[in-house]
């Protein structure tokens, strides 16, 4: 610990405190954690600006764990690290280390090498154009049925409101599980052990359910802390996720081998699920742990992010529909799609409107979704670890030592945006007096890094782009929001992966 601090103070990196024997700063960071509340932004972002105040450093140390870690805020060392630097960075092993029993060696957290290469490359083929159709169309119509069911329930209603953000993920929920398992399994029951007690829940549910609390365990003080305490699970609520993941990987197991078996049959249909894709690349086919890692993982990432991506963007269209974004955005569709109203499109009128190309003619849409994405980014930081020591721009970095990539500094930086913390989509608009710098210069391309970069930049980043489109064009050209409580109007609770479930209620009307 000390040997580290002197080492970086040396050369000028400040920390946030001078870190006491064992526990470092984990006490300032439970202080700042005791502060928390609704639109508290992630627990450690708030704790690094408790101590730096508004602007963090370039380069900082944080020395929450005993070793500490480098915590990178500029763009220009964060760009050193995705392309020069990019050969000597890697996941942090203490992600898959504590989350290895729920996603094993999925491509997400497995560290670089031969295999994952070729595993990543099998599973980029998902994503190729006819086989990403495939899904969109089956995402195409349960997104139009979920919509026509709103339409039922809450529509021109004043007695019953819409939970957006729960709606939301309950689809997300259903449709990444269609995609990963086929439609037949969409209402497939899991029994998940909750409190003591067994309660039957979906399987996107339990994809949820066990990703939050290995997320809460991944951050929790005693990890942190006490790296010999990753391979343990002390708690009743961690045994509790032990039952659970071993339990819900032989569920999964069995429908792998159903899919396998039914695969033989000479009447089999391929509908493009992940599992089906798994089951015929040779490298997969014949590896059910490779399989049950790679589903997981990517029900994980898919759900989640995607999730967040939809409901905060309309939750963003809604506070602020003054401004008339929801207006531009419509006025796209209509232009695009050659109509006027979309109430009475069946799926197949959908999916004839909807293609690969014609949301380059939408632009503002894109604009919004990219604000979304920096103002409330799905990953606020990214830990690497360094495969040998590196000169990060003058800084002497050893390999030994953690690097977080602060994906939110990055995207608030004062330097590169102008006014970071409004929802203007126009900084996106080549043509916008915003898409400069407060400088009047063009801004760093790292400025804006969402789906991370270098070797492990995401692999599902098409695919999350074009179902948030998708779906969007599909909800926003049949459905107007109305916040039923007027503060949502002035401050927005925070929805990110480590935040509870905010409410945001709505009511509904139906879009002329």
């Amino acid at each position: 610990m000390y040997y580290h601090y002197w080492y970086y103070k040396r050369q000028g990196v400040q920390s946030i405190a001078f870190p006491r024997p064992v526990i470092g700063t984990q006490f300032l960071f439970m202080k700042s954690c005791m502060k928390l509340d609704q639109y508290s932004r992630f627990p450690h972002i708030e704790y690094w600006h408790e101590h730096f105040g508004p602007k963090l450093p370039k380069i900082f140390l944080d020395f929450r764990s005993p070793c500490g870690a480098i915590i990178v805020s500029c763009p220009k060392m964060v760009n050193e690290l995705y392309v020069t630097k990019n050969k000597y960075f890697d996941r942090h092993y203490r992600e898959k280390q504590v989350g290895e029993l729920v996603i094993g060696d999925s491509i997400l957290f497995q560290k670089s090498s031969i295999q994952w290469a070729e595993k990543r490359k099998h599973i980029s083929t998902v994503f190729y154009k006819e086989r990403l159709q495939m899904i969109l169309n089956t995402i195409t119509e349960m997104c139009l049925k979920q919509v026509q069911s709103w339409k039922q329930t809450f529509a021109n209603r004043r007695d019953i409101s819409m939970d957006i953000n729960k709606e939301i993920l309950d689809m997300l929920m259903d449709e990444t599980q269609v995609c990963v398992f086929g439609m037949e399994y969409l209402y497939k029951k899991f029994t998940y052990l909750e409190n003591g007690s067994l309660v039957e829940i979906s399987v996107g549910e339990a994809v949820r359910r066990i990703f939050r609390t290995a997320l809460r365990r991944l951050y929790g003080p005693i990890r942190e802390l006490f790296e010999f305490c990753d391979h343990f699970y002390l708690t009743d609520w961690e045994k509790e996720l032990k039952t659970n993941v071993t339990n819900f990987r032989v569920f999964l197991l069995g429908i792998v081998n159903e899919r396998r078996e039914a695969m033989l049959k000479p009447e089999f249909v391929n509908n493009g699920d992940f599992v089906t894709l798994l089951l015929t690349l040779d490298l997969f086919k014949n590896d059910d742990k490779m399989i049950l890692d790679e589903c997981v993982g990517f029900m994980i990432a898919s759900t989640n992010a995607t999730s967040l991506l939809i409901s905060n963007t309309i939750y963003y269209l809604t506070q602020f529909k003054a401004q008339g974004h929801l207006n531009q955005i419509r006025g796209e569709f209509k232009k695009v799609f050659k109509r006027d109203n979309f109430q009475d499109l069946t799926a197949d009128d959908w999916k004839g409107l909807l293609n690969f190309d014609n949301f380059a003619d939408m632009p503002y849409l894109s604009n919004c979704i990219n604000e979304t994405l920096r103002i409330d980014s799905p990953p606020i930081s990214f830990g690497i670890e360094l495969t040998e020591p590196i000169d990060l721009l003058g800084y002497k970095i050893l390999n030994d030592h953690p690097v977080i990539i602060n994906i939110n500094a990055l995207h608030y930086n004062d330097e590169e945006w102008q006014e970071p913390n409004e929802y203007i989509p126009q900084r996106f608009d080549p043509q916008s007096k915003y898409f400069l710098t407060p400088a009047g210069k063009k801004r760093h391309p790292i400025s804006f890094t969402p789906f991370l970069g270098g070797k492990r930049v995401c692999l599902g980043k098409t695919f999350a782009e074009h179902i948030t489109r998708y779906q969007l064009a599909i909800i926003l050209s049949q459905l107007d929001f109305e916040f039923t409580d007027q503060h949502l109007y002035d401050k927005k609770p925070k929805n990110h992966a480590g935040s509870g479930q905010p409410v945001y209620s709505a009511y509904i009307t139906l879009q002329n």
